[in-house]
């Protein structure tokens, strides 16, 4: 019974804000999805857009380490994942928006116990069939994302690159901005079948050509809920997070580098247990 409510928990940490739409707890008053400028920064300003021309292809190197406490339960020691994905741009749209494909050259892992080792192999041979295509605007927002080749709950690897690659993409404003210029955006959707918000701030630190590094801070809340998954209930009763990164993208080759860390804090009940949850993923990323 206590393996089957931390299987629950953990998917429900893995998950992450899969999209936006209605439901999940105010966290900002920004609205969903809506880019809100709090500080210009200094002259010169100028504005911030993503411009990558049909054809540009990066390949992308990701190392992903998560760690979880579950209250002193048992938990398997989990590998460090190591992904390595060629994107192409396919198309540009009359409106600036970019298409992109993303196909997975590699997956590995290391460390980790014997069997985690084990169902790792079985993720790697099924990540070779996949194939990730969205679409970006200038202005860093991302839709129409489409994921194939994987199924069931090898499902949920393609909505964690999705917020991964969101997470990398930076929202930019549509004002004019320099150096030190802030903004605010906002995420809210469901994921795993967990209502949640997401609000991150970026700071635009060093911009050089057409390279722009950003500073990104952000917090991750869920109100309290029922869900269910894989055919065992649990009542939700608190989720907090905090997010934070230094990323540099290449706007015109949508190219980032640097890193992301993410701490969820949570209890849940079902069965007759409560756990109290913590979970830290450490992401890097690469670009040539």
């Amino acid at each position: 019974m206590k393996h089957g409510l931390l299987l629950v928990s953990a998917l429900v940490l893995a998950g992450g804000c899969e999209k936006d739409g209605k439901g999940s707890k105010v966290v900002d008053d920004v609205p969903v999805g809506e880019v809100r400028l709090v500080g210009a920064g200094v002259e010169p300003r100028a504005p911030l857009r993503y411009r990558v021309d049909k054809g540009t292809h990066v390949t992308m190197d990701m190392v992903a380490r998560i760690g979880i406490d579950a209250g002193g339960m048992p938990v398997p020691q989990l590998p460090t994942m190591r992904m390595s994905m060629d994107e192409t741009c396919t198309a540009v749209e009359p409106s600036g928006d970019m298409r992109f494909e993303v196909t997975v050259a590699s997956f590995d892992v290391d460390g980790g116990n014997p069997q985690m080792a084990q169902a790792m192999d079985a993720v790697r041979d099924m990540m070779k069939n996949m194939v990730y295509r969205f679409r970006m605007s200038p202005s860093g927002k991302i839709d129409d994302v489409q994921v194939e080749g994987l199924t069931g709950p090898m499902a949920q690897i393609g909505n964690q690159m999705k917020q991964s690659i969101e997470q990398f993409a930076a929202p930019l404003p549509e004002e004019p901005v320099g150096k030190g210029s802030t903004w605010k955006f906002k995420r809210s959707g469901e994921a795993n079948g967990v209502k949640m918000a997401t609000v991150n701030e970026f700071e635009l630190v060093d911009l050089q050509g057409d390279v722009a590094t950003f500073k990104v801070k952000g917090r991750v809340i869920a109100p309290a809920q029922s869900i269910n998954q894989g055919g065992v209930s649990a009542k939700l009763e608190r989720m907090d997070g905090t997010v934070s990164g230094t990323i540099a993208n290449d706007l015109r080759r949508f190219a980032p580098s640097g890193t992301f860390d993410m701490k969820l804090d949570m209890r849940m009940s079902a069965m007759g247990q409560t756990i109290n949850m913590k979970m830290t993923m450490d992401s890097e990323i690469s670009t040539h």
